[in-house]
């Protein structure tokens, strides 16, 4: 199977905030856009500068974070991702969101049988809208 992950499947094992997607780490194809990168290390640097984890957990988290991109294969955010997330959905998503699922969707040009993953309900249901099958989120 081959998975297209967003941000909240890493951020949910990174900071241990509820179950992990069953297998996450076993998948055998991957992808992440690399607005993923972008989005874990903000809510990493965010949680140190609220003082909200110690120095030494910051120093924990960016460790994870970079063990975590091991294996990933990662989408750069071109021109065709950024002009697709700015293009209507069909349903409410929001801009970083637009851009995971824009990522997905030039991807699956390439991979028709793409399965998305998250844990974020209403990116679940963007995916699906745009023919996904979706897993992470039960509907």
């Amino acid at each position: 199977m081959t998975v297209y992950f967003d941000a909240s499947v890493f951020l949910r094992v990174l900071l241990r905030d509820g179950p992990v997607l069953p297998g996450w780490d076993e998948f055998e194809a991957p992808f992440t856009s690399r607005l993923t990168l972008i989005e874990i290390r903000r809510v990493v640097d965010r949680l140190r500068l609220s003082v909200r984890v110690t120095d030494e957990q910051f120093g924990d988290l960016s460790n994870m974070a970079g063990h975590l991109q091991e294996g990933l294969r990662t989408l750069p955010l071109i021109e065709e991702v950024l002009d697709r997330a700015g293009q209507p959905m069909g349903v409410v998503v929001g801009t970083l969101d637009a851009v995971h699922l824009a990522s997905a969707l030039v991807l699956r040009e390439e991979v028709p049988d793409l399965v998305f993953a998250t844990h974020d309900r209403q990116q679940a249901i963007g995916a699906r809208a745009l023919g996904f099958e979706v897993i992470g989120v039960a509907f």
